[in-house]
């Protein structure tokens, strides 16, 4: 895949009108099919004596369930790091910055 086309991608995966506290469902279907119509364009036009290229875009759209699933899991452990920090000290000490869990009780407040 292309740099625009992980872009396009990871935008569709991450829109998604049945999240929590999403008040303007319409307008993220709305954006969500516009996302995917360049998708689908781009992909076009990325690989245009393809014969497989309309075969991507369905390919993509099967795996976003999944994808979310992964990333509902990753937020769960990432949680769970968060309420117990005191095990912090095993993870990569980049981890603990980027995923914000704390590391001593000065952390917590």
């Amino acid at each position: 895949m292309t740099d625009t086309e992980v872009g396009l991608y990871s935008a569709l995966i991450l829109l998604a009108a049945d999240r929590p506290s999403i008040t303007e469902q319409k307008l993220i279907l709305k954006t969500r099919e516009r996302i995917a119509e360049a998708l689908r364009v781009q992909i076009i036009r990325s690989r245009p004596n393809t014969a497989n290229a309309l075969q991507i875009m369905p390919a993509l759209e099967a795996k976003i369930m999944e994808l979310r699933t992964i990333g509902l899991r990753h937020f769960n452990h990432l949680d769970w790091f968060r309420i117990n920090w005191q095990y912090s000290s095993r993870l990569p000490p980049l981890f603990v910055e980027i995923f914000d869990i704390p590391k001593s009780e000065e952390d917590l407040q």
